[in-house]
């Protein structure tokens, strides 16, 4: 059925048929004109739409995504404190600035390769450059922060991120002697550098794990009885 006219004069129209890629498609309506002619412009103009369907573009800033979607929805029950802590620094110095004011829709490969090459003269907090490790862990919460927005929809598809393949070093550790000297200056700065050093030290806490850190995190195991 195409065309067609109900008991009280009313023009419609109703199609159905199967596309190139073996979809079956619907289309109905009514025309806003009540003649025959009107009807068959709406079906075609319906039939139009259904085949060349237009892609969905998004207004979402990458900023307004972060703040109302990737860090409540992804990394509050995916990641530790320390980890969010460490993203929202990431965030804060350096994707802000760069793409912040951006669409989801307009990153593209391009833009991520301007971020990528924009990383390489930034300074870090010691005024030295950025090195390939840091600018890897921040092109791979890039990735991982889009990679979520096309699994909900707000982006088609995560444009291309290359990171530059820094070789991960393994960690030498303190001598005694060299642990003693690093416990002994954090000392001597104050008593919450001394207790954030234990914790590097002892812990192995990561420095955003450290001032991400709550009492409710502390369960001590011989904890005294409290006073009464």
């Amino acid at each position: 059925m195409a065309t067609y006219q109900d008991k009280r004069g009313r023009w419609h129209f109703r199609r159905q048929w199967t596309d190139r890629q073996r979809q079956i498609l619907k289309i109905s309506g009514t025309p806003e004109i009540n003649t025959r002619r009107a009807a068959e412009v709406a079906e075609r103009k319906a039939i139009e739409e259904a085949e060349n369907p237009k892609v969905r573009t998004h207004t979402t800033t990458f900023a307004e995504f972060w703040t109302d979607r990737y860090l409540p929805d992804w990394c509050g029950p995916e990641n530790k404190a320390g980890t969010i802590a460490e993203k929202r620094s990431i965030y804060l110095h350096h994707l802000q600035p760069a793409i912040g004011d951006l669409a989801l829709a307009d990153i593209t490969t391009e833009t991520v390769q301007k971020l990528k090459a924009a990383l390489r003269t930034r300074k870090n907090r010691y005024g030295d450059p950025i090195s390939a490790k840091t600018a890897d862990n921040i092109l791979t919460v890039v990735a991982h922060a889009l990679t979520y927005a096309e699994d909900i929809g707000l982006i088609e598809k995560v444009p291309k991120v290359r990171l530059y393949g820094a070789e991960r070093r393994e960690p030498t550790p303190f001598t005694f002697a060299q642990l003693d000297a690093f416990l002994g200056a954090a000392s001597a700065m104050s008593d919450a550098v001394h207790v954030a050093a234990l914790l590097a030290a002892d812990a192995g806490l990561r420095i955003g794990e450290i001032f991400a850190l709550e009492a409710g995190d502390l369960k001590l195991r011989h904890a005294p009885d409290p006073c009464r």
